[in-house]
């Protein structure tokens, strides 16, 4: 059997890290993801982060997902307006993705006040910089999008979240949408990017994946 079809999913995702974005698996990396682990089996009986059937496998489910995003974020961040992340939850996609990007600025936004403290403590605990965390809602708290890159993989109620996010995107903003498409109307100003990639062929993205954007003007 080849050796690679041995590997867990989080080693195979690092080995795709490397292969498609030249991203090296460094020390700095690895503890960073580790510690952040350990944090969420901390705090998630608490704070009620992850399922329990997920959160024994959350390197090679939540983070490895998280990581499917990398070559995109590659493509379309702009360093200097980062990526938004509405409904943060416990930080993902968005802290692994900061691991592996930590110069890129990011905004976490999430209602829930327990959860907002943790990601507080999450950045704190993994020294992570240009991070700004807002307790709050979309577009409550939150009504301009300038991000060049929006995330917002586990938002509830996506038929009227999207709309209300797709009203506020400037041309210069990509929504990388994880929620199915079928949820709501897409207006014809918008292009639609279905990836299926190797991330998603192999099993290692969760779910689905298009890039949303306006078109040119």
């Amino acid at each position: 059997m080849n050796n690679r079809m041995k590997d867990s999913p989080f080693q195979q995702a690092l080995r795709l890290l490397h292969e498609e974005n030249d991203m090296e698996a460094s020390p700095r990396l690895l503890s960073r993801i580790q510690e952040y682990a350990a944090l969420m089996r901390r705090w998630n009986k608490s704070l009620h982060l992850v399922s329990d059937g997920d959160l024994a496998h959350m390197e090679d489910i939540h983070i490895v997902d998280a990581f499917s995003l990398a070559r995109y974020v590659q493509q379309f961040a702009n360093p200097a307006t980062g990526i938004l992340d509405i409904g943060s939850g416990g930080g993902f996609p968005i802290i692994p993705l900061k691991c592996l990007f930590p110069n890129l600025p990011c905004t976490l936004l999430e209602r829930n006040e327990g959860k907002v403290g943790f990601l507080h403590r999450v950045v704190a605990r993994l020294e992570l910089t240009g991070i700004e965390i807002i307790h709050g809602a979309f577009p409550e708290t939150v009504d301009t999008v300038t991000a060049s890159i929006i995330t917002a993989r586990a938002v509830e109620r996506p038929e009227k979240f999207v709309p209300a996010l797709l009203s506020r995107m400037p041309e210069t903003s990509v929504f990388l949408c994880q929620a199915p498409l079928d949820k709501f109307t897409i207006p014809d100003m918008f292009h639609v990017e279905h990836i299926n990639d190797f991330w998603a062929y192999s099993g290692l993205r969760r779910g689905t994946l298009a890039l949303l954007q306006k078109k040119p003007s």
